[in-house]
């Protein structure tokens, strides 16, 4: 494939569990327009962090999840367009 296929490295999110702040660590190969939205279990959308543009490197972008009941929560983590789904623990 071309290069333009790959849209992201590293994609992470700790700590898992979290409490406070879930801290998604993306890793950009070129500007991307990021979004993430963190729905519970229920398919409710309970945080959204608006799109925004990034320049290519290392970037942690910071949900608040205080509060927020205990549970498991899918984050949709969209990079221009395409979105990857990471799942993760509340826990207070």
């Amino acid at each position: 494939g071309s290069e333009e296929d790959v849209i992201l490295d590293n994609l992470s999110i700790f700590p898992n569990p979290t409490s406070n702040l879930a801290k998604f660590n993306v890793e950009l190969i070129s500007e991307s327009d990021v979004s993430i939205s963190i729905f519970n279990l229920s398919g409710q959308k309970v945080v959204n962090l608006d799109s925004q543009t990034l320049p290519s490197g290392n970037h942690i972008l910071e949900a608040p999840v205080s509060g927020l009941p205990d549970g498991m929560y899918n984050a949709r983590i969209s990079i221009n367009g395409k979105v990857q789904n990471l799942r993760f623990t509340v826990t207070h």
